[in-house]
């Protein structure tokens, strides 16, 4: 991580769980532990957590840690299963925001 982090001229994306994207849930206590952890390196690039971030409670935890999340596979769900994508849109955004 900190080879990463002296090597980026962006952001290091930090992988949440060591598991497909798209889990639906929660994050553990042993991940809170792990966030911590990368939290607390002192890290010069701006870090973003993937991988389970789906809803506004799992896109705070990323913001309570690093600079963000990112949200993936939730957001190719919710237009998949629209018929106006574009109009699903704004709401699923909205989630996110405090």
């Amino acid at each position: 991580i900190i080879q990463a982090d002296r090597l980026s001229s962006g952001f290091l994306y930090v992988v949440s769980q060591s598991s497909i994207t798209g889990k639906q849930g929660g994050f553990d206590e042993k991940q809170h532990s792990y966030f911590q952890n990368v939290k607390n390196m002192g890290l010069q690039s701006p870090q973003l957590l993937g991988f389970g971030i789906h809803n506004g409670e799992t896109f705070g935890i990323a913001n309570q840690y690093f600079n963000g999340g990112i949200v993936g596979s939730a957001f190719i769900r919710a237009i998949g299963q629209s018929e106006d994508y574009l109009s699903t849109i704004p709401d699923f955004v909205a989630q996110f925001r405090p």
